[in-house]
């Protein structure tokens, strides 16, 4: 999937980090910030899970990351769970212009309005809404094969296409990867595979993927380029090596 080292500034998707790779305090600050209450997300990320226990485990962590914001403070420690904070809010986010009805819908037993038979509930309305944006529109394969409707909430429609297929395959199992890309860890010291959002969470160029992520389900990126740009772009800002991935992307 990714080529060896070459010349230049670049790092390889599926080498070693380079020297340093640990992310910088700058950029916990910089995610702190993003994280932060000062400028709360039109809907946060909590609502996505019904469950009472996991629902405060995520405002907890919002309300710590918070004080050590206005202390001016922000803990490199609280950067794990910030990064998968800010993917909830996003995925939250983009339900709501989607019109989707967020309380639980990440819960195990859901599936995506989208590849219901049949016409919808009565109490449900039109699907997607008005303002859906064009990249969460749903695709032929969203609609013809049942999901989970956490898939349809990443602004990238091949990548959802490839993760249904995969499977419906049974090439991977959807519970890691949906770990991966949304649970609160464990400990401070998870570095799973992840996504990153830095702004708007409709716009794909908003979304960064990091290395491990990269190393573990970069096929499912294969047709995907605005998400490998964004990555560089985003990288490239930070002052850290491009990444070389597989022209066949």
């Amino acid at each position: 999937m990714a080529q060896k080292k070459q010349e230049g500034s670049e790092t390889p998707a599926d080498g070693p980090l380079a020297a340093g790779e640990a992310r910088p305090s700058s950029e916990c600050t910089s995610l702190q910030s993003r994280s932060a209450a000062l400028h709360p997300p039109e809907v946060s990320g909590w609502v996505l899970y019904a469950s009472d226990g996991r629902s405060a485990s995520f405002k907890a962590l919002m309300q710590r990351a918070y004080e050590d914001y206005v202390l001016g403070g922000p803990r490199l420690t609280n950067l794990n769970a910030l990064i998968r904070i800010n993917v909830l809010n996003a995925m939250a986010n983009n339900a709501t212009r989607m019109g989707f009805t967020s309380p639980g819908l990440c819960d195990d037993d859901h599936i995506s309005p989208y590849s219901l038979l049949g016409p919808p509930p009565p109490q449900q309305p039109t699907l997607p809404s008005p303002s859906c944006p064009e990249c969460l529109l749903p695709t032929a394969v969203q609609k013809r094969l049942s999901h989970h409707p956490w898939i349809d909430l990443l602004p990238f429609p091949r990548f959802r296409d490839n993760t249904i297929l995969g499977i419906e395959a049974g090439l991977l199992d959807e519970d890691e990867l949906c770990m991966d890309i949304s649970e609160l860890p464990d400990t401070v010291k998870d570095r799973n595979p992840t996504l990153i959002v830095w702004g708007e969470p409709w716009n794909c160029r908003a979304w960064e993927v990091t290395p491990d992520f990269l190393r573990k389900w970069g096929w499912l990126l294969r047709g995907c380029p605005e998400i490998l740009e964004a990555t560089n772009y985003w990288r490239m800002t930070r002052g850290e090596k491009k990444l070389i991935f597989d022209p066949r992307f």
